[in-house]
């Protein structure tokens, strides 16, 4: 939230004409989440957030725009073979060793399109003593065909 107030005057707290001020950056951003979280259109939020569903849609936008435009570099990108192995450390520490992906966007990521194509980075990790360099997925009976 810091970084959009510094980097886009549209979540900064301003007075209107009549010198009221107007909403904070953290309910600007709060709006914005909740849009993306749930899935629902700013009309369901504007009530209990208190704003116009204008404003919580200009929230959204403002809020994705500068997520990209901050953040897009470092988080938006491919992961590289640091993340990759970063990624495995910490699914191996919560049980799941050479897990990468939900299957609920496997048909949307680009790791997975680079797995495919044999562009992937290399992996490595050891399950019961033995040492594996592929990454694998769970699945369940509605993803078999």
């Amino acid at each position: 939230m810091n970084k959009l107030v510094d980097t886009d005057n549209f979540f900064v707290q301003k007075r209107d004409v009549t010198g009221r001020l107007g909403m904070f950056a953290i309910q600007k951003c709060t709006a914005a989440m909740r849009m993306l979280a749930y899935g629902a259109t700013a009309d369901l939020h504007n009530e209990s957030l208190r704003m116009s569903a204008q404003l919580i849609r200009k929230s959204l936008i403002k809020f994705v725009e500068g997520v990209i435009s901050n953040f897009g570099d470092e988080y938006l990108r491919k992961p590289n073979e640091v993340d990759l192995a970063r990624l495995l450390h910490i699914g191996e520490q919560r049980g799941l060793p050479g897990s990468r992906n939900d299957i609920s966007v496997l048909d949307q990521s680009p790791v997975f399109d680079d797995i495919l194509e044999g562009r992937a980075p290399k992996v490595n990790y050891i399950v019961n003593g033995h040492e594996k360099n592929m990454g694998y997925y769970l699945t369940d009976s509605k993803y078999s065909q």
